[in-house]
């Protein structure tokens, strides 16, 4: 499956719905969308607009309020959830670490993560 383009919404509602609006208009076979910031909500609203809500498999990221409504809609198909709590302290830990405050940083190294669906919403 190719990409057919790359947008820059940065976080923006407005700015993000004319992108996608635009890239569904030139690219109507578009069978997926990967949105990697915010703006969710804006973005669905262009798919229930031109009836792709839910004919498209739509990811996006955190499982917030929202976003958990969308998935039980049926209008985003995935949330990869990346414990944003756990990341920053993960972040804290290796800083004072580095700094010397702190003589070791927690054994976990990784950061799970959690693909949520319509399922498990």
């Amino acid at each position: 499956m190719p990409v057919v383009a790359l947008l820059e919404g940065r976080d923006e509602d407005d700015r993000a719905a004319r992108l996608v609006e635009r890239a569904l208009a030139d690219h109507p076979g578009v069978m997926a969308l990967y949105n990697t910031g915010g703006a969710v909500a804006a973005v669905a609203q262009v798919l229930r607009r031109r009836g792709r809500a839910g004919d498209l498999v739509y990811v996006g990221h955190e499982l917030s309020p929202g976003n958990a409504e969308l998935l039980r809609e049926g209008v985003l198909t995935v949330a990869i959830d990346q414990a944003c709590e756990l990341q920053a302290r993960r972040a804290v830990e290796l800083l004072l670490h580095h700094l010397g405050t702190l003589h070791a940083p927690s054994a976990a190294a990784e950061v799970p993560f959690t693909l949520h669906t319509r399922e498990n919403a």
